[in-house]
């Protein structure tokens, strides 16, 4: 599934210019004869850079993407949600919008039903996911929740 889904992200990387045929065509020479994927090998040569796959990834889904390291997170959606589960999850309440929850996630929690119903019933709200970078997930997450259960001011 894995390998699948960095296929759909690398076509859709060429797709989109991010990468050319020439470099698809070295990293799959590269990977051949490697243990890493095509996509890690145009993430570790610098081809690409991280949020330019997760901006792709999230486009070719159909979700929206979100860059946390300039995002303001509103501190009443983050209420909604228990800092021990978000931490657990990795997964960050961004804003209300039109009475949704939108919560970042990493991509390949996108498709996660059941993470997203448990959502929703904590928060007593439907919910929407967007995709962000899950290092910047993290590192917004530490940012926003002081600790366990503790809002930052």
């Amino acid at each position: 599934m894995k390998a699948q889904s960095d296929r759909q992200t690398v076509n859709a990387l060429v797709a989109s210019g991010l990468v050319t045929p020439a470099q698809l065509d070295d990293a799959e020479r590269t990977a051949a004869g490697d243990s890493r994927s095509v996509l890690e090998i145009l993430l570790d040569t610098g081809t690409v850079h991280r949020n330019d796959v997760v901006r792709t990834a999230a486009a070719s889904v159909g979700l929206e993407y979100v860059d946390l390291t300039e995002y303001a997170v509103d501190m009443n959606a983050a209420a909604l949600l228990p800092a021990d589960f978000v931490r657990r999850s990795s997964v960050l309440p961004l804003r209300i919008e039109h009475g949704e929850l939108v919560v970042a996630v990493a991509v390949r929690q996108a498709g996660n039903i059941e993470l997203k119903d448990d959502l929703s019933r904590m928060a007593n709200r439907r919910v929407r996911f967007a995709i962000a970078n899950r290092g910047d997930i993290d590192s917004k997450i530490n940012q926003v929740y002081r600790a366990e259960g503790e809002l930052a001011d």
